[in-house]
């Protein structure tokens, strides 16, 4: 009955491929690191100037401000790519078949070298869907990557400030800043309580309740709000009441620091 019902609650979520992420991760990274030449970030792959945009900073999203930058990313890349690739290049066809089956475990009859050219239509459709999948994997490598938000909430509250930008009044308040939202969804709660192990992110002190009989913890704000951040869900992490209460309005900087695997008993 155990692995029957094990069975079931596996059957309903869903799962990925990390290793389709790694890639993108990587060139994400770099852009938000300042590390590619002439590239500019929220400018280029996200709508600042959209309701949709001003909704994501006010309102925590399951789709995230990461997720649209990701997604746009890498259908820029493909994009790019499809522009100069010859699909049955034997210098190319090699790169996208392991691409591909990343994602699909079974590829299409078609999918080999003499005949792959003469299918654009149906290698378009394969490719819109690996930039979904492919994103969905590099947002969940990054969304590990507390010291990446950090600069990710940076590079955002650089978009928030322009001029240009609308400031509904729905979300900002007489200060200029994002309000901060009457409620965390509880699946942020939990999607922020299982990355960060149960633990504080700054003393580690662990509140599950397990170890210390005080469970008491905060979503915190990475970059505080006072300081330009927002309520997207990029921008929390988990904090005991003290260094919550210690940190304030103040911005500080996290690290990525998790138990060593051979010490989680």
């Amino acid at each position: 009955m155990e692995y029957r019902g094990l069975n079931r609650m596996i059957k309903q979520k869903r799962f990925y491929n990390i290793q389709t992420g790694y890639g993108l991760a990587e060139i994400a990274v770099n852009a938000v690191y300042g590390n590619l030449d002439g590239f500019v970030l929220f400018e280029c792959y996200v709508d600042h100037k959209s309701i949709n945009f001003i909704k994501k900073i006010g309102k925590s999203d399951k789709r995230t401000l990461l997720h649209v930058f990701l997604e746009a990313l890498e259908e820029e890349m493909w994009e790019t790519l499809l522009g100069s690739w010859v699909y049955s290049d034997p210098e190319v066809f090699p790169d996208i078949k392991a691409t591909v089956q990343r994602v699909y475990a079974k590829l299409p009859n078609w999918f080999i070298e003499n005949e792959i050219d003469q299918h654009p239509v149906e290698m378009q459709q394969i490719i819109s869907t690996l930039v979904g999948k492919t994103a969905s994997a590099a947002f969940e490598i990054l969304f590990n990557d507390l010291e990446f938000l950090y600069e990710f909430q940076l590079r955002i509250k650089e978009v928030i400030e322009r001029e240009d930008t609308p400031h509904s009044s729905d979300f900002y308040d007489d200060s200029g800043y994002i309000k901060r939202q009457n409620y965390n969804p509880r699946w942020l709660e939990r999607a922020v309580f299982f990355r960060d192990q149960g633990r504080c992110q700054d003393c580690y002190k662990d509140v599950t309740g397990e170890v210390y009989l005080s469970n008491v913890y905060h979503l915190d704000h990475i970059l505080p709000l006072a300081d330009g951040g927002s309520n997207d869900p990029t921008n929390f992490q988990l904090l005991c009441e003290n260094c919550n209460l210690k940190k304030g309005r103040r911005r500080k900087r996290p690290t990525n620091r998790k138990l060593v695997f051979s010490e989680k008993e």
